[in-house]
């Protein structure tokens, strides 16, 4: 059987890394069920799909870029192949299943999707057996979407394999890895769509992350590791001891790393053991520094002197510290989006990104667009209004906030965005200094040509 991985992407957007959730879902499958005709794409895919004729299209996908999605899942159909998508969007909004689509994963999709791979496997597309499989939906007889119940999380994710790099072309990738620690988020903040996903947060023990990362280093000779949790430190005791097997083991001469933290959870004693395992940098999700909007946004139990202070506290124990933030929440003002202007100002950070508020399905900022009609739960909806792009489209995006028109958030937009050019030019400079090996993947990156087949 010849499996196709697909991660839908705006191929107009910068390209961070390799998509790991697949690496996963390949992973598992490989060691778990004998499935090895795989192959994985995160570009070109229609390209993809002639070249390798699967039987078996998975395709993964955020909700900006489910036009994308249903656009290669069509193409699959028209060639013949049973197409599965999962991700964060088909898991928030199950029933926006499109009938390009068989068959939606729901959630975590690694014991799934080989469940579904094996009915197939034995009995071709039959809707009564894949029935039997929790944790999907699917078109019925009367094709209408069905729900086949939930599926339990894994209950120790120690037991995944690795995520199948060599399937990534991850070579290019190798000297600058990422990996995962932990799946899921302790906190609830009103915008965030990933923390919906997880019922709770697991974690991968320190020995297993510690194995990782040598096995990155034996194998792809890594030399920078950014950890893509949620936030590397909701458990900070568990993050402390990472940092002293790090540095027990040797790998803090050999690695450097990144990752994200909660401002109010950074404290010297977290900060210091951060740097003890050669962290060189740590983002953090700041949002605004206008107490009432930050309020809104993450709730009581972090405020804009905590924002400052792990700022601070970074810059002190030699870490640079990286802040994202957003405007456009729906009581936002022209005052409230100059507060985090000056925050930013006045602060030590060492670069920024800015975003204007999307409504991502299943939060809060969701269900408040959705009472207003700017966003349906139907799959019919024009899903890149909701992206997170400000750079280009922005007149066709959605908005939020009730006291600024789109002109004048797009022109405070614009404020930010010459703010952090000045500090992003520093950064890489300073970076490309520490670490010249790092620019040609950049340069390739970020001035890649692209097609826009998928686009609309």
């Amino acid at each position: 059987m010849k499996i196709l991985l697909v991660n839908a992407i705006d191929e107009r957007d910068v390209f961070n890394a390799p998509h790991l959730g697949l690496g996963y879902i390949a992973a598992y499958a490989r060691t778990h069920g004998g499935f090895t005709d795989i192959v994985i794409t995160e570009t070109n895919p229609l390209e993809a799909l002639e070249r390798v004729k699967p039987d078996v299209v998975g395709i993964t996908v955020v909700s900006q870029n489910y036009d994308i999605a249903k656009a290669v899942a069509k193409r699959a159909k028209e060639l013949g192949a049973i197409t599965v998508v999962g991700g964060v969007h088909i898991t928030l909004l199950p029933f926006s299943l499109d009938p390009s689509m068989d068959i939606g994963v729901i959630s975590e999709g690694e014991a799934t999707f080989l469940e579904i791979l094996q009915v197939i496997e034995k009995h071709a597309y039959d809707i009564q057996q894949l029935k039997e499989v929790r944790g999907i939906v699917l078109w019925n007889e009367q094709r209408k979407v069905v729900f086949t119940g939930k599926r339990e999380l894994l209950p120790e994710v120690d037991s995944l394999p690795y995520p199948a790099r060599d399937l990534i072309d991850y070579h290019e990738w190798s000297s600058i890895a990422t990996m995962f620690t932990s799946r899921g988020c302790p906190f609830n903040c009103v915008f965030c769509s990933s923390t919906r996903i997880w019922e709770k947060v697991r974690y991968h023990s320190p020995e297993y992350v510690i194995n990782e990362i040598k096995y990155l280093v034996d194998t792809y000779d890594t030399k920078h590791v950014t950890f893509n949790d949620d936030l590397f430190i909701a458990n900070p005791r568990r993050a402390i001891r990472i940092a002293d097997l790090i540095v027990e083991e040797g790998l803090h001469d050999r690695v450097t790393f990144n990752m994200s933290c909660r401002a109010n959870l950074v404290t010297d004693e977290v900060a210091a053991a951060l740097k003890r395992m050669g962290t060189e940098l740590v983002s953090m999700g700041l949002e605004s520094g206008s107490p009432t909007v930050l309020k809104f946004a993450k709730g009581p139990h972090v405020t804009v002197e905590d924002n400052g202070r792990a700022i601070n506290t970074l810059k002190k124990h030699g870490i640079r510290a990286h802040g994202t933030f957003i405007i456009g929440f729906p009581i936002d003002t022209h005052e409230t989006v100059m507060e985090t202007y000056q925050f930013i100002k006045k602060s030590k950070l060492d670069s920024f990104e800015v975003y204007i508020l999307a409504p991502m399905p299943g939060t809060p900022i969701w269900d408040y667009a959705l009472a207003r009609g700017l966003v349906s739960n139907s799959g019919d909806m024009n899903w890149s209004e909701i992206a997170h792009r400000n750079e280009y489209d922005f007149m066709e995006k959605t908005t939020l906030t009730e006291n600024l028109s789109k002109n004048e958030i797009y022109a405070l937009y614009n404020r930010f965005v010459i703010e952090r050019k000045k500090r992003k030019a520093l950064h890489m400079m300073k970076n490309a200094f520490r670490h010249p090996y790092r620019i040609p993947l950049f340069v390739k990156n970020r001035f890649k040509p692209v097609e826009a087949t998928l686009y609309h």
